[in-house]
């Protein structure tokens, strides 16, 4: 049980005004359709989401970031990059993590925005015999995510008045709570 809230207690919050100093991450409205698949068991479907490039290189000089999210349980496992060719790279080293942690193993991917690598991806798929399917954007669901993302790290970077390079750092905070 939470403890009430004192009288006052917000006095002095400043308010988030995300429209002026912290558009490095591209702010665009965005309608979103309702999807029509449906998972029965944890990592049936995973939708691979890359975004980028960010106006601002990060800290360490990361422009770009990719989700891995689960269709049924919409956890979603983030990770910052430098370039986009790292995506299969990161999908390769953290399958294991993924499933070790839902005792399952990755049926299908859905995968959008990737341009070059897909011949890559194409024998990934064929090597673990995951199921692999290609569009050409970003399926619904990871789009609202990834849009939830960015509106959160904008509140992160504005609220500690932080500078615009600290938005992968801001990235990882979300993904650990």
């Amino acid at each position: 049980m939470q403890a009430p809230a004192k009288k006052g207690s917000l006095e002095g919050a400043a308010i988030c005004n995300l429209e002026d100093e912290h558009n490095v991450l591209d702010k665009k409205k965005v309608k979103f359709s309702t999807s029509t698949h449906r998972s029965e068991c944890l990592l049936d479907c995973v939708h691979v989401s890359l975004w980028g490039p960010a106006k601002t290189a990060s800290l360490g000089g990361h422009r770009h970031f990719v989700s891995f999210i689960d269709s049924l349980s919409r956890h979603c496992w983030i990770y910052p990059m430098r370039q986009k060719c790292e995506t299969l790279d990161l999908l390769v080293k953290r399958k294991g993590r993924m499933e070790k942690q839902t005792s399952r193993n990755i049926k299908e991917l859905h995968i959008g925005n990737i341009e070059r690598d897909m011949n890559q991806f194409l024998r990934f798929s064929q090597n673990t015999g995951i199921g692999t399917h290609f569009t050409e954007s970003i399926h619904g669901l990871a789009k609202k995510i990834n849009c939830s993302l960015l509106e959160k790290i904008r509140c992160l970077l504005s609220n500690a008045r932080l500078d615009k390079s600290f938005w992968a750092e801001a990235l990882c905070m979300l993904a650990i709570s």
